[in-house]
């Protein structure tokens, strides 16, 4: 999987979210790996310091 943050700012960043709820990526801006588990996923994206607007790709190969 193939995770991008981007924002105007510079201030958004992600965390992927594995089935057992243990973080595969945190704090990330980019992130490309395997997924280790079956099952549904969570991105979350918070900012690191005030709003953000962001624009999120995800691709799965």
């Amino acid at each position: 999987m193939n995770v991008e943050i981007q924002s105007f700012e510079g201030n958004a960043v992600f965390k992927v979210v594995a089935p057992n709820t243990n973080a595969v990526a945190e704090g990330e801006k980019s992130w490309s790996g395997e997924l280790p588990h079956t099952g549904k996923y969570q991105i979350v994206v918070r900012t690191e310091r005030g709003n953000a607007s962001y624009t999120l790709s995800v691709s799965i190969d």
